[in-house]
């Protein structure tokens, strides 16, 4: 099950419970051994107690179980909050404002569109908002628009004409990659800096 992070905090808030302990809870859920977590480990003590004084769970340090007030709560994190649901239409604009509109560049002539089909590209880019985050979709684009200037003017060959049109970059989900590159570059930069610091 993957954790809504948005949910976790809704949940520790409204419960007047840590987020370790709704943690803990999910791992008694999934049956995970918490032996290894509660040796020397004061804290998980101290939630795991919350969590049965609040009759989430029932047990020991030995064993653990989930209540059914405990499975009821757990059922909530795998719900959609509603922050989630929520997606600006403004945001596709903003996306489509920024992606070329051809394969022009500077003193390179255009051979095609790569601004298409914006009905189906509005509602593609509308259901990625449910998984992905805007900004790190528009900094992807930046990037990779700045990428293509650079190796363009380097190369002195326009290659924006290998630019994917915009219905296939969202279909491919090719932002996701770009999203991979720029964090290696910046875990490779980081590295970088660390080594001629130390």
């Amino acid at each position: 099950m993957q954790i809504n992070l948005n949910k976790l905090y809704e949940i520790s808030k409204n419960n007047r419970i840590s987020l370790e302990s709704v943690l803990l809870l999910n791992m008694i859920q999934l049956n995970v051994d918490l032996k290894p977590y509660i040796i020397n480990n004061k804290l998980v003590l101290l939630n795991l107690q919350t969590l049965i004084r609040k009759q989430l769970i029932n047990g020991n340090k030995d064993s653990y179980t989930i209540t059914p007030e405990g499975k009821e709560l757990i059922k909530q994190l795998e719900e959609p909050d509603q922050q989630s649901k929520i997606v600006d239409k403004g945001q596709f604009e903003e996306l489509w404002d920024l992606y070329p509109s051809t394969d022009k560049y500077e003193g390179y002539l255009k051979t095609r569109n790569l601004r298409t089909d914006k009905d189906k590209c509005k509602q593609k880019y509308l259901d990625i908002l449910k998984t992905y985050n805007h900004e790190d979709i528009m900094e992807a684009l930046a990037y990779e628009i700045r990428e293509l200037q650079d190796i363009t003017r380097r190369e002195n060959k326009n290659k924006f004409s290998f630019m994917k049109a915009l219905p296939t970059w969202l279909n491919t989900k090719h932002f996701a990659i770009i999203m991979e590159e720029i964090s290696s570059k910046g875990k490779y930069e980081n590295d970088m800096w660390e080594d001629e610091v130390g």
